[in-house]
């Protein structure tokens, strides 16, 4: 057995095999793609006429100053890859959606391209002539006349059974080691865990896995990685097609199970690990027992051609692998239409497309695939029935019969969104539906809340994706009801939870003694924030700010101290700053939170310290006693001039818990404030008359 080791890569490699005639100019190559789109998208699903085939976009990629293939990008959606010697198949790839990776992804996706090149220039350099079947492809494609191109579906095709686009960088590898050269600061998951884990959540299967299983990889500096399948309970209705950054951590932590299980060789550039071993970790921890791998090289095309196609009838997806001269890739295989399969490549979609297996997006050596990858659990699927309540702030559930199976006659089954917890404030949540298909007598309900009294937001039946709808609060309730015949495949919805704006823009903060925080208050901080305070009392030399309670992540969401002009520092993670004492014109206090992994965040108290205008002249012999107090505080003062003077206690929060005013006064002053029944803490004492005011600082406790 020939052993691969699959690494991580960055997008998607399309190589080929065979045949030269001639270079195609980019004309014939627009009208070939144009044509071909028309074609394979109307197999897809009937739905474009030819004058709505527009290609937008396009790209050459050269080799020796001729072209080697050209990609062009379609307005409705998806993109061909054409070849540019008409020795070789006219089709390279194809998509429905998406587009041609441009931009940040290019440089990445054109080196792994590069295997495709190569076989061009090989093909050029030998002269090697186009086969007949390849002639014939070209010319039906070349063609004038619409009426010859073939949009009829065969009905054999099977759409792609796969609706999730995940991928091995940040934030799905939050939970692999760290590495401050990997993608946000961790290792790759690796695409062996990255195809398994994508099928296993196509089942949502297992509940919890068996065993446990720790190793070092080879890099020691990442030390021992374990993982206990037995007592981890995935989280399979915290997971959605496409990772939400608010909730990561389930989708996170079952791809580095599947990682530790395969024994990944992690590493911020890629992980890698063999494909060959995946049936004996499915087996060993994840109880799907019946898996079995198998190479192509092992098989004639044809046969080969219909191993996989009586899984994907079935609708079982395969994993598949496969290298090139840049490396290797495992991936999944979950649909066709002919002898082109649709293959979903692990990277948020980019590149996931139909590909004839000679050119499997590049990996055209040592192809192989895990095929009857399936949950052996005899109860499997487990039909949904009775009250389940979803506390995730975001997920995706079900009707709980499967990719296979039809929903059960008379059921019965609702299933509570409830996500506020202690952590998360909710302001209100959204669901839509992926995939919905109920017989006739059949309902599901939607309720602006967690009972059936509450408002319905809608009632459907049918196989028509219901609208997206919004709760008023942070509860919403589901319900389905079946009748005794009829069935459907059922539903699946995605949600999300809206959460408050705890800060924005910029907050001044004039009053002597204060305290403020990131806005969530008991909750944790929101994603995304920015936020700025200006701390600026009048009359104050200098500020003094501390921080009460600090817990943010570490290197991600900041806070940024400035002394005026001058910044004090950028602080971050849970050791708590300061305490500063500014004696700038302001101090100014930034704030900033990335899009995921959200903690309790800070607060912070300031107070002016000793201040006043004109102080000496205004109010002679002061004198504030006992400082701190404990049942009362006396505030002795002598005025030189008749006036009105005002004194008051002032708390952090701003509130005023004491106020006085005392009218055309003269001479000695002598103030008792009750105190006993003030909380403990810090207040200022503010003294002001027509003459001028002073702050000081006093303690209750």
């Amino acid at each position: 057995m020939k052993k691969i080791l699959l690494l991580t890569l960055s997008l998607v490699v399309f190589a080929f095999s065979s045949g030269i005639a001639g270079v195609v100019n980019k004309e014939d190559a627009r009208k070939v793609a144009i044509n071909a789109y028309y074609e394979k998208v109307n197999q897809y699903d009937q739905g474009i006429s030819f004058t709505d085939v527009i290609a937008t976009y396009e790209h050459t990629t050269y080799h020796n100053g001729i072209p080697a293939y050209f990609a062009f990008d379609f307005t409705a959606g998806g993109f061909m890859i054409i070849s540019a010697d008409d020795a070789y198949d006219p089709i390279i790839g194809y998509s429905f959606k998406g587009e041609y990776p441009k931009g940040e992804h290019a440089y990445v996706y054109s080196s792994y391209m590069q295997g495709f090149v190569d076989q061009i220039a090989y093909i050029r350099e030998n002269n090697i002539q186009p086969d007949e079947a390849i002639a014939s492809d070209w010319k039906h494609l070349l063609t004038d006349e619409i009426s010859g191109l073939n949009t009829f579906r065969d009905p054999k095709d099977v759409d792609p059974l796969l609706t999730s686009t995940w991928n091995q960088d940040s934030p799905y590898n939050l939970m692999c080691p760290e590495d401050a050269g990997g993608s946000g600061g961790h290792v790759y998951v690796g695409c062996v865990a990255t195809a398994m884990s994508t099928i296993m959540h196509y089942y949502r299967y297992p509940i919890n896995g068996t065993g446990d299983h720790c190793y070092t990889p080879g890099n020691l500096s990442y030390g021992v990685q374990c993982a206990d399948f037995e007592n981890t309970y995935y989280e399979w209705n915290g997971m959605m097609d496409d990772i939400n950054s608010r909730n990561p951590w389930p989708i996170a932590e079952l791809g580095y199970h599947c990682a530790v299980s395969v024994n990944m060789n992690f590493g911020p550039d890629g992980s890698g690990s063999y494909s060959f071993i995946v049936p004996n970790r499915l087996n060993a921890f994840w109880r799907y027992n019946n898996s079995v791998y198998l190479e192509k090289s092992s098989y004639s095309l044809t046969s080969w051609i219909a191993i996989l196609k009586g899984d994907i009838d079935i609708d079982r997806p395969l994993y598949y692998s496969g290298s090139s001269t840049s490396g290797g890739h495992a991936f999944v295989c979950d649909g066709y239409q002919g002898d082109n399969f649709h293959f979903n490549f692990g990277w948020s979609g980019y590149g996931n497309g139909y590909y004839s297996l000679n050119d499997v997006g590049g990996f055209y050596i040592g192809q192989a695939c895990v095929k009857s990858f399936y949950p052996s659990d005899p109860a499997y699927p487990y039909f949904a029935s009775g009250l389940e309540v979803i506390t995730q702030t975001s997920g995706q559930f079900t009707d709980g019969s499967g990719p296979i199976e039809d929903y059960q006659a008379n059921t019965d089954a609702s299933w509570l969104i409830n996500p506020q917890n202690a952590e998360d404030s909710i302001t209100d949540i959204t669901i839509y539906f992926v995939e919905f298909d109920l017989g006739s007598g059949d309902f599901l309900r939607i309720y602006d809340g967690e009972t059936t009294s509450a408002p319905m937001l809608g009632e459907y039946t049918g196989s028509t994706l219901p609208s997206q709808l919004t709760s008023t609060g942070n509860k919403l309730l589901i319900t389905l009801n079946t009748d005794g015949s009829g069935h459907g495949t059922g539903f699946k919805a995605e949600f999300f939870s809206d959460f408050p704006t705890y800060c924005a823009g910029i907050v001044e903060l004039t009053d002597p003694v204060g305290t403020f925080d990131d806005g969530s208050g008991s909750f944790h901080y929101a994603p995304g924030a920015t936020c700025m305070f200006k701390i600026e009392p009048p009359n104050a030399n200098t500020v003094t700010v501390h921080f009460n309670y600090f817990e943010t992540e570490e290197d991600k969401d900041l806070v940024k101290v400035f002394n005026g002009n001058t910044q004090l520092g950028t602080f971050s993670g849970d050791d708590i700053p300061g305490p500063f004492v500014c004696d700038g014109e302001f101090v100014f206090i930034t704030w900033s939170s990335n899009a995921s992994i959200n903690y309790p965040g800070w607060e912070i108290t300031y107070e002016i310290d000793n201040v006043g205008v004109e102080e000496q002249e205004a109010f002679t012999q002061l004198d504030i006693f006992p400082n701190p107090a404990t049942d009362a505080l006396n505030v002795n003062f002598n005025l030189d001039n008749n006036q009105t003077v005002e004194i008051r206690l002032v708390n952090v929060t701003g509130e005023a818990i004491y106020n006085n005013v005392l009218s055309n006064v003269t001479g000695q002053i002598n103030n008792r404030i009750d105190v006993s029944n003030f909380a403990k803490g810090i207040y200022i004492l503010n003294i002001s008359g027509a003459e001028g005011s002073v702050n000081k600082k006093v303690i209750i406790k």
